[in-house]
């Protein structure tokens, strides 16, 4: 049976570690804000793009057009954008479940490599039977976004595969979440990824006015360039939304950890007291035995 000193010290841990807790929810809650502010600023760049994007997209539909032009799926590029530090609950957990899910419902036969961002994906999958590229990317997001679709762009170009998927948990300023597998590559020239604000009637009343205009050097020579801008603000898209995924995960998870220790020093100050009572009661049970001899 635990001493109270046992159970004193105990108790004492326990506080100690609900205060880190506490703190990192906090901290937490300022990264999510920040995350937040970041999503709403690159809005505004990010749907000029994808709005004009779309409305162009479909005048050189019929085209070989570079990321436009679908290809048998012999080899598939899958993005996986986990967290380099631990304590956000089943965060990472759930991505790793996602893409060996999605990786098992691929048909047989398929050239599969991983592209892993983030420490706990990789150390991940290193140990298990899956090919993946290693990459060295740097810490701020802008540029991790800019490095991944540099490269995705650059291997569909070269014919070094053939799809690029990217699975990310997202949470966005509707509080839209969830873990998602993403189409990046080919782009579709008719519907964008949750690009609800882009209306039927929108595009047609574009369109008229482009008419009106000459484009230079070409259609196909803009839709090359707003393609390619295009799939750099998605992927930084969702590079955002991961993050912000990340910090409200470890908000949550943090906010649960303070609660469990609150119940936990509680039931350990129920032992401490019920301990004390029986030390006291067995001590006047010896003076009441010392008197009566």
């Amino acid at each position: 049976m635990a001493t109270l000193r046992d159970i004193k010290t105990r108790i004492r841990s326990v506080r100690e570690i609900q205060k880190i807790t506490a703190a990192m929810k906090m901290v937490a809650v300022a990264k999510l804000r920040k995350a937040q502010i970041r999503q709403e600023e690159y809005e505004a760049f990010r749907v000029p793009v994808a709005e004009l994007f779309f409305w162009l997209a479909p005048e050189v539909r019929n085209r070989d057009h570079g990321l436009l032009c679908p290809r048998r799926e012999e080899k598939i590029w899958i993005i996986v954008l986990t967290s380099d530090r631990g304590l956000c609950g089943a965060y990472n957990h759930n991505i790793i479940k996602e893409t060996e899910e999605f990786i098992a419902d691929l048909p047989r036969g398929r050239e599969i490599k991983l592209l892993i961002s983030g420490r706990k994906g990789m150390n991940y999958f290193r140990r298990r039977d899956y090919a993946h590229l290693d990459l060295d990317l740097p810490e701020d997001i802008g540029y991790r976004s800019r490095v991944v679709s540099e490269l995705i762009t650059g291997a569909y170009m070269e014919s070094r595969t053939d799809r690029v998927y990217l699975v990310a948990d997202r949470f966005r300023l509707d509080r839209e979440s969830g873990v998602r597998v993403n189409s990046l590559l080919p782009i579709s020239a008719d519907t964008g990824e949750d690009e609800k604000e882009d209306s039927s009637r929108r595009r047609i009343e574009a369109r008229r006015k482009m008419y009106r205009y000459q484009l230079e050097p070409g259609l196909g020579c803009n839709v090359d360039y707003l393609s390619r801008l295009y799939l750099h603000s998605l992927v930084h898209r969702l590079f955002l939304d991961s993050e912000a995924a990340e910090q409200f995960t470890r908000m949550k998870a943090m906010e649960l950890a303070t609660g469990n220790a609150d119940d936990l020093i509680f039931e350990l100050t129920l032992s401490y007291n019920k301990a004390r009572q029986e030390t006291i009661t067995a001590e006047l049970i010896d003076i009441m035995g010392g008197v009566q001899a």
